[in-house]
């Protein structure tokens, strides 16, 4: 991208929270276009699906763009350079996911960080005219408060994740419909699968369900920076370090809570989704695949895991959580004996800091977990790990343990192991 581009005879304001290539999709359309020269007036390269990194090429343009790229664009469009930014996902960077500058890749190892792919819901794709959210790209979201309804995976007919792909430049983007590749190309140029997204079907949720609970909250803190809430509420922590809290708590929950005791903990329709996806579905098989390690494929697995993870960390009494966390251990030890109070400090990196002696709601002194000989490799090594891969105690700033050992030091007080507390369901 060298030439300023001239600037462009029409002009198309984002909506808010829109995703820049949703942006670029909608452009196109309303200048009756074809994708890939309004692609090239901007001054974009064309991009292969994995993007050409010696060329500084990224996966996908929404992750994020150079200084010169966003000048150019707000050059040719009129808008802010801010606004341009604001549409990719270097404004979650920090907060719900971590990307490389240099690569412009989102890590998938850290804060269930989803390298490329949208999920979508049917009802405000038909209430915008076939826009895209840029929260949707977050592996933190699984549902649409708006709608009440899980958010959609993807297409239903070619079961193709959507926006993983550049988009045809030889044809005129249609807003809402399936932009895949279609299954059998054709002479003629093609938009892609076809599909009308908005009539994809998905999870409806009533009024206050839990899973419609937690990602209001999670979107509430991503939002703000700041966990302020339940146990944080005496030392807020910033957003990624209690996103880590809660993807371990949740990453373990996928990969260890039994099917019985995960069913108790979550609403019946979360539960019969998630242990019974459609057959066939694609998907399906890539969540059983180390479950829990990276962002969950499928939002309905996403909801499940939140959904406990926050049962937990909902409450301000730190052994109150402590003690509901020694329910989901004492389920876990039926699948893999090893989970205890003295290993979850090892369940993920980037955990928060424990809080400083002396707030309100601060747990009595817990010593340092016991190292566990027994470990497998890939626990024991993580046990080992501090919060960016060094060996040492898995601690805080200032040596502080994490939240997540303060809770089990909670519940290895705790005498006793409640039972799992009810969950609202629908009628």
């Amino acid at each position: 991208m060298t030439a300023v581009p001239r600037t462009l005879p029409i002009r198309l304001d984002p909506l808010p929270g829109e995703a820049l290539d949703s942006w670029l999709d909608a452009l196109a359309a309303r200048l009756s276009t074809p994708f890939g020269e309004v692609m090239a007036h901007l001054g974009f390269p064309v991009r292969g699906r994995s993007g050409n990194q010696l060329r500084d090429i990224p996966p996908d343009w929404t992750i994020a763009l150079r200084e010169q790229e966003t000048a150019a664009v707000a050059h040719a469009s009129g808008l802010a350079p801010a606004v341009i930014t604001a549409m990719t996902l270097a404004h979650y960077d920090q907060r719900a996911l971590r990307i490389d500058p240099e690569r412009r890749h989102v890590n998938r190892r850290v804060l269930w960080g989803r390298a490329r792919g949208s999920r979508f819901c049917p009802d405000c794709l038909a209430d915008s005219g076939g826009r895209w959210q840029l929260a949707w790209r977050l592996g933190w979201s699984f549902a649409c408060p708006t709608h009440r309804r899980l958010l959609a995976d993807c297409c239903p007919h070619c079961e193709r994740v959507q926006r993983e792909r550049p988009r045809s430049g030889w044809a005129i983007p249609q807003l809402g419909i399936c932009g895949n590749p279609p299954s059998h190309p054709s002479v003629e140029p093609s938009g892609g699968c076809g599909f009308d997204l908005a009539k994809t079907r998905t999870l409806q949720l009533p009024s206050g369900h839990p899973a419609l609970t937690a990602q209001d909250r999670l979107l509430e803190i991503i939002e703000s920076g700041t966990a302020a809430f339940g146990t944080y509420s005496a030392s807020p922590q910033p957003v990624q370090n209690a996103l880590a809290d809660i993807r371990a708590i949740g990453g373990r929950v996928l990969a260890d809570l039994p099917a019985g005791a995960l069913a108790s903990l979550v609403p019946t329709d979360i539960a019969e989704d998630h242990f019974a996806p459609v057959p066939g579905f694609r998907l399906a098989s890539r969540a059983v695949e180390r479950p829990g390690f990276m962002a969950p494929p499928r939002a309905v697995s996403t909801a499940a895991a939140a959904t406990i993870a926050l049962r937990v960390l909902e409450h301000r009494d730190v052994h109150t959580a402590g003690e509901v966390m020694r329910g989901l251990q004492e389920a876990m030890r039926e699948e893999l004996w090893q989970v205890s109070a003295t290993s979850i400090d090892s369940w993920g990196r980037g955990l928060s800091p424990r809080p400083q002696r002396g707030t309100p709601g601060s747990p009595r002194p817990v010593p340092p977990p016991q190292r566990a000989a027994s470990l497998p490799h890939g626990l024991r090594h993580a046990q080992q790990s501090g919060p960016h891969g060094h060996r040492g105690d898995a601690t805080g700033p200032e040596g502080s343990q994490h939240v997540l050992a303060v809770l089990g030091g909670a519940a290895r007080t705790s005498r006793r192991c409640l039972p799992p507390a009810s969950c609202a369901r629908p009628g």
